[in-house]
């Protein structure tokens, strides 16, 4: 057994897990930070002080750039330090714990006139001490992700620089002039990508940038492009003013390209160069201007003033009303166009209580004020939907309600929706609207009762036939006219028992009548049935109606909304007519087969064709 020494030493896997903790890489989002930078630049001489952070032994990157500068001495807490590159060619220092001091000095070459130093680590505090060169990229002890340094003084005879492009940008302002006043500023990189584009955009006359991190120093917008990033932009407000002047700096690192897009609230009249372009690609009136530096434009701008007339355009209503047994419900949807904020006062019906309100979909708190309702409109179009009950139940004569918009309004449309328990009689409203065609349906059928009667043959009398035709007209039209044929050719049929004819053509006849007559019984039984079960066929049309669904329309309305009346009865009514017909035609079909019978059978039945051959 293992002695009590060794009992208590840890076990393999014990030492193992002690091991992984003590080797683990350190814990820390930023081991290295560049706490402060300081800058000098005296003609040609480059001196950087960084002041360097480090929790635990780490590498940090250094901002030096990967050509343009001639390092001579790179010292790290007075001693030499060593650098290694990392394959995008970045200069990289190894840190112990503690803080640290760096000294890079370095040349930049004659030929050089432009300089930028890229900042992997942005530096808590940097100060600048420069003699000769402009630098960008810098506010108020801040820098963006990299410096870009530019020689002030630079001799004629100096060869341009290699290798490196200096920055070209594009500036695309688009001035938008509406209620309020705006500039969408595009600063799109021209130059090679392989480098970062520090430049500085001057504002406009008049421009507060609302964009949030765009840095602004002295009236100038510091732009800094990293290399893998083609543009950047912000939006801006501009304050209002008589006269809007745009001037081209006198600047190589970028080209201007102004844009205006005026709403119908102003009138913009340009001076300066001309147009490049008038119309965008939408057929739109965009003016467009590409100055070259030191060109100018003024926009000398003007509110028209407002035309005498309506301030409020109706360019459609649409009024639904449902009538019920005890209540009335009814919606209005209006398209209303505004040129100016204002109150629109609408009168309801008498006795209707507003349900509800909505302005572009949104819900509105309005009370009414006795029959008025007033709308807050906003300049532009909107839409407007009112819903409101009245105690107008359905009656025998039932007129749809009268609405003031308060304005002249144009294409009205009116829909009236009856309850299904009616029975559509009439209907008058506007010139555009449904028409119940049954009546002149029915005159019809009088006229033909009469010609039935007198010259048909038949033992009907004119009221038979217009009863008969009266209750087959809910069915189909056809149906009347195989009953009719029906009734005719058994008369025929009678008249010819008593004239000589073949025997193959008196059995054609037979044959027809004894088909027809189960055709026309089908007719008669399918008609029943639809005036007892169905619904009734007033032949409504005209403006996409029906006998429950009637729908009127006026193109130009001068004052209130036109009204529409409709003569309705009860369903049951319809029915108890039905069943009346129905019994009245069961007995009259029982006189009417017998005398049938004795036209069909008049003269024989049926002629063999053996006995006229032989």
């Amino acid at each position: 057994a293992p002695g009590p020494a060794a009992a208590q030493f840890p076990s393999p896997a014990v030492l193992q897990e002690l091991r992984d903790h003590l080797t683990q890489p350190p814990d820390c989002q930023r081991c290295g930070d560049l706490a402060a930078m300081t800058v000098a630049v005296r003609n040609s001489d480059l001196r950087l002080q960084l002041s360097l952070q480090a929790q635990t032994e780490t590498t940090v990157p250094l901002p030096l750039p990967r050509e343009g500068l001639i390092i001579r001495s790179i010292a790290l807490d007075g001693q030499p330090a060593i650098l290694f590159r990392d394959p995008a060619q970045l200069r990289w220092l190894r840190l112990t714990a503690g803080l640290h001091e760096l000294t890079v000095i370095a040349t930049v070459p004659a030929e050089v006139t432009t300089l930028q130093l890229p900042l992997p680590m942005a530096p808590g505090r940097i100060e600048l001490n420069v003699n000769d060169w402009r630098v960008e990229g810098y506010v108020e002890g801040r820098a963006d992700r990299q410096l870009q340094l530019t020689r002030q003084r630079r001799d004629a005879a100096t060869p341009l620089q290699s290798g490196v492009m200096p920055p070209f940008v594009q500036v695309e302002r688009d001035i938008v002039l509406d209620v309020d006043w705006q500039v969408n500023t595009r600063v799109r990189r021209l130059s090679q990508a392989d480098s970062a584009a520090v430049v500085e955009i001057p504002l406009l006359p008049g421009e507060r940038i609302t964009t949030p991190d765009i840095q602004v120093r002295e009236g100038r917008v510091l732009v800094n492009l990293p290399p893998e990033r083609a543009e950047t932009g912000w939006s801006a407000t501009l304050s209002r003013a008589d006269a809007l002047a745009l001037q081209a700096t006198d600047n190589e690192i970028f080209v201007e390209i102004w844009r205006l897009q005026a709403s119908p609230l102003w009138h913009v009249q340009s001076a300066g160069i001309p147009l490049v372009q008038r119309v965008d690609a939408k057929g739109q009136w965009v003016p467009e201007w590409r100055p070259w530096p030191g060109e100018q434009v003024i926009l000398n701008v003007t509110r028209p003033e407002g035309a005498p007339g309506a301030t409020v355009t109706i360019d459609r209503s649409h009024l639904q009303v449902s009538p019920g047994q005890r209540l009335s419900e009814a919606l209005l949807e209006l398209n209303i166009r505004a040129s100016r904020g204002a109150e629109h006062p609408l009168t309801l019906p008498p006795g209707a209580a507003l349900a509800e309100v909505r302005i572009n979909e949104v819900p509105q708190p309005l009370q009414q004020q006795g029959q008025q309702v007033v709308l807050p409109l906003t300049p532009g179009a909107q839409r407007v939907v009112l819903a409101w009950r009245s105690e107008q139940a359905m009656e025998a004569r039932y007129a749809t309600p009268m609405v003031d918009l308060g304005s002249s309004s144009v294409n009205n449309s009116l829909s009236l929706k009856l309850p299904r328990d009616r029975w559509l009689l009439w209907a008058a409203g506007p010139v555009l609207g449904p028409a119940v065609l049954f009546w002149g349906v029915l005159l019809v059928i009088l006229f033909g009762s009469i010609a039935l009667a007198r010259w048909g043959g038949t033992p009907l009398r004119t009221h038979q036939w217009f009863l008969l035709g009266a209750g087959l007209s809910q069915s189909h039209v056809l149906a009347i006219l195989l009953v009719a044929s029906w009734l005719l050719l058994l008369a025929r049929r009678k008249a010819l028992a008593a004239q000589e004819i073949g025997a193959l053509r008196f059995d054609l006849w037979q044959v027809v009548l004894a088909l027809l007559t189960l055709a026309a019984l089908a007719a008669l039984l399918g008609s029943v049935e639809q005036g007892l079960l169905g619904s009734p066929d007033m032949q409504v049309a005209g403006n996409g109606s029906s006998a429950w669904q009637l729908n009127w329309y006026q193109d130009r309305i001068a004052g209130p909304l036109p009204t529409a009346w409709v003569i309705t009865v009860p369903l049951l009514v319809y029915r108890g007519l039905m069943l009346v017909w129905a019994l009245w035609l069961a007995l009259a079909l029982l006189k009417w087969l017998g005398w049938g019978w004795n036209c069909f059978s008049a003269g024989g039945l049926w002629r063999s064709l053996r006995q006229q051959k032989a």
